[in-house]
């Protein structure tokens, strides 16, 4: 009898462990939510995988495509000509779209070979940039124009802002827009409804010209104030609490902000590279000459590709940041603006 009672009590403790364990290992998850995932080992994947197979380049003649499989020896595989000067170009899915004037152009690039226009929309003046987010492109150019483009044959303006200034660039990140608006400086805009998006901060810096975002951290790309660090936390009170000026003839075109460093287009500078571990005291650590007294940048994994104007297209290997060398150049073309996809 008494075995059977110590059997029968050992079971009940075993019982009740196992519920105990299958409690704390469930955690809050048993309460319909979700565990959460540590953003930046899943920010840091994504970037150290983010590589692309093709290129594409717009300037005074259009838009060109290169096949980048060997980036030493970039494939000219596909061409789209234009009427305009194109400023620039975003890739999502299987659409580019590029700014030619003050309009919008959708291009089918299912076949690099042959790309296809296949839609397009009018905005408010000269686009200078724009940024893709789902079904809206957001377009930097004088103010910040929203167009829909759920269907790509037929993009639909949607919504604008007028921004102090000149609307250079833009980076979104969920609710808000970020805008580099020149002499306006760094704007905030509230875009939770995109027909009626509303500006809610500014931080004045001189010539914001791109803007790229890490957390809660902005990265101004700021002509001969070169890079403006800016503290977005409070949206509607963006403070400035770093900056690094370039030397010489350096002007901060644009900027790519990839884990710990920020990748500048620094005009004759060429293109520099800058340790932001510290935001307050931003550094650089590597430097690369190239031609070009204005430049667009696009970073890829471990290389670097850069429009240098007049210059062409230049591809940089920034495996080691400290010495960043050039690996081919291609200056037949006359090129602004360059992304990957």
């Amino acid at each position: 009898m008494r075995v059977a009672f110590k059997k029968a009590l050992l079971y009940v403790i075993l019982l009740v462990s196992i519920t105990l364990l299958i409690s704390s290992c469930s955690g809050t998850a048993g309460k319909g939510e979700q565990p959460s995932i540590p953003e930046r080992s899943a920010e840091q994947a994504q970037e150290e995988n983010a590589e692309t197979d093709y290129i594409y380049a717009v300037g005074t003649e259009g838009l060109f495509i290169f096949d980048v499989a060997d980036a030493a020896k970039p494939i000219l595989v596909g061409q789209f000509d234009t009427d305009e000067v194109v400023r620039d170009v975003i890739v999502n899915g299987s659409f580019a779209y590029i700014a030619e004037g003050a309009t919008l152009v959708v291009l089918d690039i299912t076949n690099p070979k042959n790309p296809v226009k296949i839609g397009k929309c009018n905005t408010s003046g000269d686009i200078i940039n724009m940024a893709v987010d789902g079904d809206l492109v957001y377009v930097a150019g004088g103010a910040l124009n929203i167009i829909d483009v759920s269907d790509p044959k037929n993009p639909v303006w949607i919504g604008h802002c007028y921004i102090p200034g000149y609307a250079e660039g833009v980076v979104v990140n969920g609710n808000l827009a970020y805008v580099a608006a020149g002499d306006g400086g760094l704007i905030v805009v509230d875009i939770t409804d995109p027909r009626v998006p509303v500006q809610i901060g500014l931080c004045d810096t001189v010539r914001a010209l791109d803007v790229a975002l890490k957390g809660n951290v902005a990265y101004v790309a700021s002509h001969y104030q070169g890079l403006v660090v800016i503290d977005v936390a409070d949206p509607r009170n963006p403070t400035q609490i770093g900056q690094y000026k370039m030397e010489g003839m350096g002007l901060a075109w644009e900027v790519v902000v990839k884990r710990n460093l920020a990748y500048l287009a620094a005009g004759f500078n060429g293109i520099e590279v800058v340790d932001i571990s510290d935001p307050k005291n931003p550094v650089r650590i590597g430097r690369c000459n190239t031609h070009g007294p204005r430049q667009g940048i696009a970073v890829y994994g471990n290389l670097a590709y850069v429009a240098e104007g007049q210059n062409g297209l230049v591809v940089i290997d920034i495996a080691n940041p400290r010495n960043p060398e050039v690996i081919t150049e291609m200056k037949w073309m006359n090129i602004y603006e360059v992304c990957g996809k």
